[in-house]
């Protein structure tokens, strides 16, 4: 049995290990998409407030039950709050995973093949244009 987070002071990456966990003992897998899989790979540097998982459509009927059991209130037809985590949600869209409109996403976990002026283009597009000059930054690779 997985412990819940700290509710009033989790982050993304444990409200997201806390659910996927419970999703998939439930037999339902996830992909995290979005946001909150920039602020867990960035180590909080950038905060999203919801955790966007696309599920697979066999058992997306199950995943309020199973939310609900955690002690999470659906609101709205996707979007699901526990009452004592103000600060983030949970959000299930419809796949299939894409990057934008952007589809099929082939993985790529290789930083070297990374295209960062299509990244920036893309960040410029969500109004994220400060988020990259941070990362670019980061990776030293500011003007």
């Amino acid at each position: 049995m997985m412990n819940p987070p700290d509710w009033p002071r989790c982050n993304e990456g444990e409200l997201w290990r806390y659910v996927a966990w419970h999703l998939e003992g439930a037999g339902i897998r996830s992909v995290l998409v979005g946001g909150a899989v920039v602020a867990i790979y960035t180590d909080g540097l950038y905060r999203s407030g919801d955790l966007d998982m696309v599920p697979d459509d066999f058992h997306r009927d199950r995943i309020k039950d199973v939310l609900c059991a955690l002690g999470f209130e659906p609101s709205k037809s996707r979007y699901f709050r526990h009452p004592s985590c103000p600060h983030l949600f949970l959000e299930f869209p419809r796949g299939p995973v894409e990057i934008g409109e952007e589809f099929p996403v082939t993985p790529d976990g290789q930083s070297a093949r990374v295209n960062l002026a299509h990244v920036q283009r893309w960040c410029e597009k969500e109004g994220g244009a400060l988020a990259f000059e941070e990362l670019a930054r980061s990776l030293g690779q500011s003007e």
